[in-house]
């Protein structure tokens, strides 16, 4: 496994993840907003109006938010099977000792052509 490789995707996956929990708390601050305006029309302080277009652009922030998400989502999934990929080819490898070096071979029988003395 080259590990600079497999570094670069872990580090690709925490960016993801750390993007992912940014747009998490955008969407908990406009829902904490939301509920806030919603608060002050309960008690009559804006009006029917303003609370409708209130939810109006919430609706849409949120939705957008959302479509980021899903994108981040699907990019870190992506990421992650190329890891997988990493992992089953180190399950795949035998190593063979013999008096004329050591070889790496994949199981199903092709060689990796590495040889070590």
């Amino acid at each position: 496994m080259k590990k600079e490789v497999f570094l670069e995707i872990l580090n690709e996956i925490e960016i993801l993840g750390e993007r992912l929990r940014i747009e998490k708390e955008k969407e908990d601050s406009i829902i904490e907003e939301f509920n806030e305006e919603s608060r002050r029309y309960f008690l009559g302080g804006i009006s029917k109006q303003v609370i409708k277009s209130s939810i109006k652009k919430i609706k849409r922030d949120i939705s957008k938010i959302e479509k980021e998400k899903k994108k981040i989502i699907k990019k870190a999934l992506k990421k992650i099977e190329k890891m997988e990929k990493f992992f089953e080819e180190e399950l795949d490898k035998n190593i063979i000792v013999r008096v004329s070096g050591i070889e790496t071979k994949m199981k199903g029988g092709e060689k990796n052509g590495k040889k070590r003395k």
